[in-house]
């Protein structure tokens, strides 16, 4: 039984209160990591002057700030996202940008007008609970020959960012099950060809997958590196992070067993490139 019909993927709950408040904190360093990813993501989706997008799972905000600029005050910009409390700091960053709408729902289930010109994510459509009831949705909110454009991550092997911090975890909790391959989680659409499958049964066409390879930077520093692998993926998912004592023994674990790998991946060191992402673009089919 998948992991989204038998409740038992985390992925799919729990993005309020602890968590939440965790990738606040974490937002600069999130968006200085993933800025890349998502600016080629824009590149290829090539938002246009007076258009109207949707952005899923738009957080704090940064991907919702960069379609609206180039949207400009002629467009619209719907951001969307669970959780009340990135949701409130993307307000804080948006406000008086009347074109701008930001929006507590799930993407999934809401139905949005028939419109849209545009449906962006940077990471942020791998945690629905029925991933083809959400495409198909997601479909309909397009108006004729709308486009989808999002960012995915590839597996978890291809990511030391996320495995090496968990592989370490591991060590003080081996019961510690590592993220699932197909449902609800980070590495939902890491399989390309089912990806495409998905999407083209979903009701869209003229699917491209390219992989994106670019250097990924965790902080400044060793521990701003520990910091962000700790707080974010599947390690932040598995740590008590609201019982210090706890936690504070397993991340001197992951910082000793991880220290070459995550080191690397902050600004003053060589860093290397990592394979890390897919982009994805399609456009609504002609017919569903």
């Amino acid at each position: 039984m998948s992991p989204e019909r038998d409740g038992a993927n985390p992925w799919t709950e729990g993005w309020e209160g602890e968590i939440a408040t965790r990738w606040v904190a974490l937002e600069d360093a999130l968006d200085r990591a993933l800025a890349p990813f998502g600016d080629a993501a824009l590149a290829r989706a090539n938002p246009q002057p007076g258009e109207r997008a949707i952005d899923v799972g738009c957080g704090c905000g940064a991907t919702v700030l960069a379609l609206a600029a180039a949207e400009g005050a002629r467009g619209q910009v719907l951001g969307v996202d669970i959780t009340p409390e990135m949701l409130a700091r993307a307000r804080e960053r948006t406000a008086g940008l009347a074109q701008v709408e930001l929006l507590q729902a799930d993407a999934q289930t809401h139905v949005f007008g028939a419109d849209h010109d545009l449906v962006f994510s940077r990471c942020g459509v791998m945690f629905f609970g029925d991933e083809r009831a959400a495409f198909a949705n997601l479909a309909r909110a397009l108006g004729p020959g709308g486009r989808l454009t999002f960012v995915c991550w590839r597996p978890f092997a291809d990511n030391p960012w996320m495995n090496v911090a968990f592989s370490a975890l591991r060590q003080v909790m081996p019961e510690v099950a590592p993220p699932p391959v197909e449902g609800p989680g980070p590495f939902a659409f890491a399989d390309a060809g089912r990806t495409r499958e998905l999407l083209a049964a979903t009701g869209f066409g003229a699917i491209a997958v390219e992989a994106f390879d670019h250097p990924v930077s965790l902080g400044a520093d060793l521990a701003a590196a520990v910091r962000m692998a700790t707080g974010t993926g599947p390690t932040g998912r598995a740590l008590p992070a609201a019982d210090p004592p706890t936690r504070a023994p397993r991340v001197t674990v992951i910082r000793g067993s991880g220290a070459r790998t995550l080191g690397k991946m902050a600004p003053a060191s060589d860093r290397r490139q990592e394979k890390m992402l897919r982009l994805l673009r399609a456009r609504q089919a002609p017919s569903r």
